[in-house]
C-alpha cells in the first residue's frame, strides 16, 4: 500500500427517509430509501512501482457520482 500526495477529500451529501413500524418492543418492521452525491470520489487503485505492482488510492476520473438505494427489515430486534 502506497500513499496519494494528489488524493483529496470527497465531498459527499446524503438523504435518508425510513418508516419504522414496532408492533411490539421486540419486533419491528422498516423500510428506507437513501440518496448520496459524491464530487471528487475515491477509488482503489493498483500503481505500478520498480518493484512490481502496490495497493493506493485516487480520485475518480469522473468528478461526480450517484448511489441510492432502498433497505427493508422485518423481524425481532
Amino acid at each position: 500500500m502506497i500513499g496519494n500526495q494528489d488524493l483529496v477529500s470527497a465531498d459527499i451529501q446524503g438523504h435518508d427517509l425510513r418508516w419504522e413500524w414496532f408492533f411490539s418492543p421486540s419486533e419491528i418492521a422498516s423500510f428506507g430509501v437513501f440518496y448520496k452525491e459524491l464530487d471528487k470520489p475515491i477509488e482503489q487503485t493498483v500503481v505500478s512501482e520498480s518493484a512490481g505492482e502496490a495497493d493506493s488510492f485516487t480520485n475518480a476520473k469522473r468528478r461526480d457520482a450517484l448511489r441510492s438505494g432502498f433497505e427493508v427489515e422485518d423481524g425481532k430486534t
